[in-house]
């Protein structure tokens, strides 16, 4: 009995390191087989292909003596000398394979919200930018498809959101070279790109009536069309309000006439609103969502008799501004001013705003002012996540 019980011990105990090594094995073996990994980190590389010599070693022979106690217990010292060896060559790997992530994530910060082993699968496959499409939304959170160059092959030339809406880049990115220093070049083009086009929409918004601007840009820049317009015009009539009796009331009107303008073009049929883009009834839905609510803050205004753009009513409230002088689009609430990041949303669906979504917003940018955090509290499902995520696309 003892010594079965020395016997069983040994192999639970030989087991436990095999399993270990074998998941560590499985692990690596699929990052140092791939050629681009293996360029990158040599040492581990050459390292990996002696355990992986003696795994092959172990397997076979266990393979030609299936019996488990026989094997473990007469080939023991084999196994006891291989395997505590072989685990403590892997965890060298390991450590050196963190390291190669982290160094990979310090130049492309983005790879932070990326998994393991999903950004081992894109570094391995760096040398085609082709095979990293499927891998595009972990980065950039609205993009699902690049369209590469005819002629230039590794040129970046159009972006594409899961609405298949597109935008094209003002100059195309080259994806050759190291994966992490192209995707952090086409997030920079993605974002002069946006900018470019919020410029284009701010000039556009003085002089184009409701529907050409909204045909004329993707959704997310038509949006920001419409908040420009009604920033530039509520506080236009705020500062004369002391001096023209009848202004605020006009700009309330005015305001009405562009939310009628945009329920005229939703209430189309789908086969007219399908030259546009398949996108189009969404993009229209989400503008005319917005626009209630920014006529809703400006009959409040008047209701409530402001006639000062420095009154806490106006100043509350999120305020979009192009800055020509900076070349950006600025996003204010209350004191606090906010560069819009210019990252490319396609066609996303916004949430109905309330007072109460009003006073987060405030209570967050307060927070995000003097660098702190926020944490909205409420019960589960009552919109504490979606609330902070819509601020983040406004």
């Amino acid at each position: 009995a003892d010594e079965w019980v020395e016997k069983l011990s040994i192999v639970s105990e030989t087991l436990e390191q095999w399993t270990a090594v074998q998941a560590m094995w499985q692990y690596l073996e699929a990052v140092f087989t791939s050629g681009d990994i293996a360029k990158q980190l040599p040492q581990e590389s050459k390292r990996f292909q002696g355990i992986d010599k003696n795994w092959v070693k172990i397997m076979s022979k266990g393979n030609e003596n299936p019996n488990v106690i026989r094997y473990i217990y007469e080939g023991n010292d084999m196994l006891k000398q291989l395997l505590p060896h072989m685990l403590e060559q892997l965890e060298l790997c390991q450590k050196a394979l963190s390291g190669y992530l982290d160094q990979k994530r310090a130049a492309f910060p983005r790879f932070f919200f990326v998994a393991d082993a999903t950004l081992l699968e894109v570094l391995s496959q760096g040398s085609n930018p082709q095979a990293i499409q499927p891998h595009l939304q972990s980065v950039f959170d609205s993009v699902v498809y690049a369209e590469f160059g005819k002629k230039e092959k590794t040129n970046i030339e159009v972006l594409q959101s899961a609405d298949g809406q597109t935008i094209k880049l003002v100059q195309p990115v080259k994806a050759e070279g190291n994966i992490e220093e192209w995707l952090d070049k086409l997030l920079k083009e993605m974002q002069n790109t946006v900018n470019r086009l919020c410029s284009y929409v701010a000039a556009d918004c003085e002089s184009l009536d409701t529907e050409p601007m909204t045909h004329k840009y993707q959704a997310q820049i038509s949006l920001i069309g419409i908040q420009f317009k009604w920033t530039t015009d509520s506080e236009d009539a705020l500062y004369r309000a002391k001096a023209e009796k009848g202004i605020i009331k006009a700009t309330n009107k005015k305001h009405q006439q562009r939310l009628t303008d945009l329920v005229a073009i939703n209430m189309r049929s789908d086969g007219d609103l399908l030259q546009y883009g398949k996108w189009t009834r969404r993009k229209v839905e989400t503008m005319i969502l917005v626009d209630v609510h920014q006529r809703d803050v400006f009959v409040d205004i008047e209701i409530h008799r402001v006639k000062d753009p420095e009154d806490f009513e106006w100043q509350k409230q999120a305020r979009f501004y192009w800055r020509g002088d900076l070349d950006v689009a600025q996003i204010s609430i209350a004191d606090v001013d906010f560069p819009y990041t210019n990252e490319y949303l396609g066609v996303k669906e916004r949430l109905v705003i309330t007072p109460l979504t009003d006073r987060c917003y405030v209570t967050l940018s307060q927070a995000l002012g003097m660098c702190l955090g926020g944490a909205p509290a409420g019960p589960a499902g009552t919109g504490k996540t979606e609330t902070t995520k819509d601020m983040c696309r406004t």
